[in-house]
């Protein structure tokens, strides 16, 4: 089966054009998890910022909460990056949340049959269509009013056709595209994507930002079932606050925001 770099109809550089995003790798066989191992490195020393953890293989990789994730030895993306965001404020912090989620789907469009399937679904999965095709973990570190810490923890399908039973909606990219996708192509288009987004938010171009992020955002605007507390109802997603919780239009017109596990979308 050929390697493909990704959708033609769109540019693509194909390498590294960072100036330090990805820039120092840290490749191993195995570990636990990508992001463990990157703390468990930077409690022996500091590393320079955009300094990456890649593996092929998890034994313990972490989703988000308690959840695991499943990967196939050699088949998927697993990296973990490091940055100094220290320039975002504390109380802002969801702004880099977008960022890097905005980053991965500006990536993932790439290799995409149809770019405009490319979705973030809130908080940290990305889809394409109603199927996940991978996720983040953020693991930050505050100090004082600032974010002076990142890991950023990313785990894509990329060449797995086959998943566990108990994931509801997995995808891959060589089951959207057919085709086998390079795992380091892949890495160079997310590195080069992760640096234009994390200069964005240096900039302070957070109105562009919280916008694209919307633009984005998985069924955004469409009427959809979502269970909060024990119970089902029926509403629409009108936006996601500044700090993070989402925002849903109730069918009888009210307004409420949610927090990381406390709503949950049912179909």
């Amino acid at each position: 089966m050929p390697v493909i770099a990704g959708n033609r109809n769109h540019r693509m550089s194909n390498e590294l054009t960072t100036l330090f995003t990805g820039r120092k790798q840290i490749l191993l066989d195995e570990v636990d998890s990508t992001n463990k191992k990157m703390t468990s490195i930077l409690q022996h020393g500091s590393l320079p910022e955009g300094t990456v953890v890649r593996t092929g293989y998890q034994s313990s990789g972490k989703g988000q909460g308690n959840n695991q994730w499943h990967s196939e030895a050699g088949k998927n993306l697993l990296v973990s990056f490091l940055f100094y965001p220290d320039f975002i404020p504390a109380a802002e912090i969801f702004d880099w949340n977008r960022a890097v989620a905005l980053a991965i789907t500006d990536a993932i469009k790439l290799f995409a049959v149809d770019p405009n399937s490319v979705y973030i679904k809130w908080p940290n999965d990305v889809y394409i269509g109603d199927e996940k095709l991978g996720g983040l973990l953020l693991e930050n570190t505050i100090s004082g009013s600032t974010l002076r810490q990142s890991i950023v923890g990313i785990g894509i399908n990329v060449n797995q056709t086959e998943f566990p039973e108990t994931l509801p909606n997995p995808v891959s990219l060589i089951k959207h595209l057919g085709q086998t996708i390079s795992i380091n192509n892949l890495f160079h288009e997310i590195s080069n994507a992760l640096e234009r987004r994390y200069l964005q938010c240096k900039r302070k171009d957070m109105t562009s930002l919280r916008a694209h992020y919307l633009e984005r955002l998985y069924r955004m605007q469409v009427r959809a079932s979502f269970e909060a507390a024990g119970s089902a109802f029926h509403g629409t997603i009108s936006g996601v606050s500044r700090e993070g919780r989402l925002e849903i239009q109730h069918d009888d017109g009210t307004v409420k925001s949610y927090d990381l596990k406390e709503v949950r979308f049912l179909h």
